[in-house]
């Protein structure tokens, strides 16, 4: 969970971990901050896994031709 408030006091960040939350971030928003912040907890997926199998090329005897 990462906090995101107006207020930009000293203390505030630590006001929010020790409610429970897993960062802070406070406006107005850097755009580049926020996206660090989302690589930072992002859980892995699946997705991040897949790994890419080469196609094998198709040989003539493999072709059927429909007229």
């Amino acid at each position: 969970i990462i906090a995101m408030t107006a207020n930009a006091i000293e203390g505030d960040r630590q006001n929010c971990i020790d409610q429970g939350m897993d960062d802070y971030i406070s406006k107005p928003i850097d755009q580049e901050r926020l996206h660090a912040l989302l690589l930072k907890w992002q859980k892995p997926t699946s997705a991040s896994k897949i790994h890419v199998v080469p196609e094998s090329p198709v040989g003539s005897q493999d072709v059927q031709v429909v007229s």
